[in-house]
């Protein structure tokens, strides 16, 4: 095997294992806010990331301190009481593209 060749296996492993990675992620997501665990849901945000955000249907939450507040004030009211309702997210089709660097 060449030395091009290895570099082009370990890239596409790595792009494999970033794939996993976010799978993974929006498994333990979905888990988590099926049960209405927010402070665990707002851990799994890479809050110290410029920049970072959360979409949620047509509304943008820019910065740590929006997307805390999102979770665990307005979902944590919204699903204070989860009788006879079950958070969906389709997840066994994922669509996931991880970029050759």
């Amino acid at each position: 095997m060449t030395e091009e060749a290895l570099r082009e296996l370990e890239r596409r492993v790595a792009r494999m294992e970033a794939v996993n990675a976010c799978a993974n992620l929006m498994g333990t997501y979905q888990i988590l806010h099926t049960a209405a665990r927010q402070q665990e849901i707002v851990d799994l945000f890479a809050l110290k990331t410029p920049g970072v955000r959360h979409e949620a249907a047509t509304n943008i939450f820019d910065g740590p301190e929006k997307i805390k507040k999102f979770w665990l004030e307005k979902m944590a009211a919204q699903e204070d009481d989860l009788t006879g309702r079950v958070n969906r997210h389709d997840l066994m089709n994922p669509i996931i593209v991880a970029a050759d660097d």
